[in-house]
């Protein structure tokens, strides 16, 4: 893995290939995985989350959400969102990563 973050209940690793592996707890969809079969909680080994076409760069998690980096600057946030935190202009809260419009790379989180 070229990186790797831990936060209270959840933890993810970016591997050499750009891959993004999450595991542990799942509440406010905080894995990035979905509604996957068996996701709604505790997901006890590492799983793929799905970037729609982008390679993972980076990883940063939150108490309750999370964001990733891509190799050419695309930022994905996921997870709670009831305060706006995702940058997504809503207060919902997404199950899957979402790109974040913010009209230039981003070069780190």
């Amino acid at each position: 893995a070229s990186q790797i973050d831990c936060e209270d209940q959840y933890s993810a690793a970016v591997l050499s290939d750009g891959r993004l592996v999450t595991w542990g707890c799942n509440d406010h969809g905080r894995l990035g995985i979905g509604a996957r079969s068996g996701s709604t909680t505790l997901v006890p080994h590492p799983t793929e989350v799905q970037l729609g076409g982008a390679s993972a760069a980076l990883i940063s998690l939150g108490s309750l959400y999370a964001g990733a980096v891509g190799i050419r600057g695309e930022l994905l946030m996921w997870g709670y969102g009831g305060h706006g935190n995702l940058g997504l202009g809503t207060r919902a809260s997404f199950r899957e990563p979402q790109l974040v419009d913010l009209r230039e790379p981003v070069l780190q989180l």
